[in-house]
């Protein structure tokens, strides 16, 4: 996984931590990739709700609003979290810079 260039830099990790890999493993039962862009359109939509998370806080909203992942009729629940956003990445969401911009990895 090095070099992984993301929007979500809360996601982006070398390694799957040995304490966490067996219940990762017992417990997940699918993992999908996300486009950055539908990551930063989540984020920006979320602040129409008045909430204000961080790119990987909005990537399980991304997933299942860009149909990335799929509910086929099952009840879901989607987890939105993340409060730890820097002020300019705040300006960004607010304004919608990071949806105009073709490049919007950090």
């Amino acid at each position: 996984m090095r070099g992984i260039q993301t929007i979500a830099d809360g996601l982006r990790s070398n390694r799957t931590g040995a304490i966490v890999l067996p219940d990762i493993k017992s417990l997940v039962d699918d993992v999908v990739a996300v486009p950055d862009e539908q990551i930063v359109l989540a984020a920006y939509l979320l602040t129409w709700a008045k909430l204000m998370v961080e790119y990987s806080g909005a990537t399980a909203l991304a997933a299942v609003l860009s149909g990335s992942w799929r509910a086929d009729g099952r009840r879901t629940a989607v987890v939105i979290s993340g409060g730890n956003i820097d002020p300019e990445a705040v300006a960004r969401v607010l304004d919608g810079r990071d949806l105009q911009s073709e490049d919007n990895v950090t």
